[in-house]
């Protein structure tokens, strides 16, 4: 039985170093067919499975994180985010991986990163990764508005102050820098960055596409009940500026219904609900929204999930 014990063993640590050699060798073929297809974004890079070695790849991709070519770049990067998604405990150490490729000098090599630590649930990030974002955001260029919304929604003492530094050293100029640092303060509980938006709302004439798919999903990014109560009042217009999901109809639509679907995540018992998609689990519309006026008429106290 001992021996049959030590040679389990045994097996086990050479089936492992073959799956890591094997899952090295898929990586370096692939990266050198890219090597000869310089500016391509495009192509299928190797899958791995939940029972990968984190490390081991990370150890492997981090050469190709520092080429000279862009898109081979960009793969270390993607790769590093397909094992996140099949094995999402490896957050850590992808974040910290991805958090490289942010100071990028290519667009598109940091956008994408910015777009996957974007999507990470903000507990994912360690008190490591956060204050590695508070560091690194003086060399933030393209992607600077994304990381402010993540630092925004990431728990550290710090976090507001570094905003606020940025923001009078004037690193927020451009519109679209400016209304995440608004955004992200609100969500912070900054009341005067709240009041500044509620001003800047209350100033808009019409609610309708262009809203709802720049503005609205940040507004309700913030988790502010001052921002979600104005948003409620959009909910009980009956206004139709916006286009229906549906292009072939001609007809324009109450614009309440794109706000249900946002807001409806995020507001605890509220009635409605959303599938994966993100369209309400509804046959009736009308009716939907009949529901979603009366619950928050009788829950003007709602309480927003954080």
């Amino acid at each position: 039985m001992k021996y049959l014990i030590i040679t389990f063993i045994l097996s086990c640590y050479i089936c492992t170093d073959l799956l890591c050699q094997n899952r090295s060798n898929n990586i370096h073929e692939f990266m050198n067919k890219t090597r000869s297809e310089e500016d391509n974004y495009m192509n299928f890079y190797p899958n791995f499975k939940s029972n990968i070695n984190i490390d081991s790849v990370l150890n492997i991709l981090e050469t190709y994180r520092q080429d000279s070519l862009s898109n081979i770049r960009f793969y270390s990067y993607s790769i590093a985010h397909d094992c996140y998604q099949n094995n999402k405990s490896n957050s850590v150490q992808v974040i910290n991986f991805i958090l490289k490729g942010v100071v990028d000098s290519i667009y598109i090599v940091c956008k994408t990163c910015t777009s996957y630590l974007d999507e990470m649930p903000s507990n994912r990030y360690s008190k490591k990764n956060t204050e590695q974002i508070l560091n690194m955001m003086d060399s933030v260029t393209d992607g600077l508005d994304d990381m402010v919304y993540i630092l925004g929604r990431l728990k550290h003492d710090k976090v507001e102050e570094k905003l606020t530094k940025l923001f009078l050293a004037g690193r927020f100029k451009e519109n679209k820098y400016a209304v995440a640092f608004y955004l992200a303060m609100s969500r912070l509980g900054d009341k005067e960055s709240t009041d500044f938006i509620l001003e800047k709302l209350r100033e808009r004439k019409k609610i309708n596409d262009s809203f709802i798919y720049l503005l609205a999903k940040r507004l309700v990014y913030t988790l502010n009940k001052s921002i979600y109560d104005y948003l409620v009042e959009i909910i009980y217009s009956d206004e139709k500026n916006c286009k229906p999901s549906n292009a072939e109809m001609d007809t324009k639509i109450n614009c309440a219904y794109r706000i249900l679907e946002y807001i409806s995540p995020h507001i605890k018992n509220f009635p409605l609900k959303v599938n994966h998609s993100g369209d309400i689990i509804t046959n009736d519309y009308i009716e939907a929204l009949d529901i979603a006026r009366e619950w928050l008429a009788n829950n003007q106290d709602f309480e927003i999930i954080k």
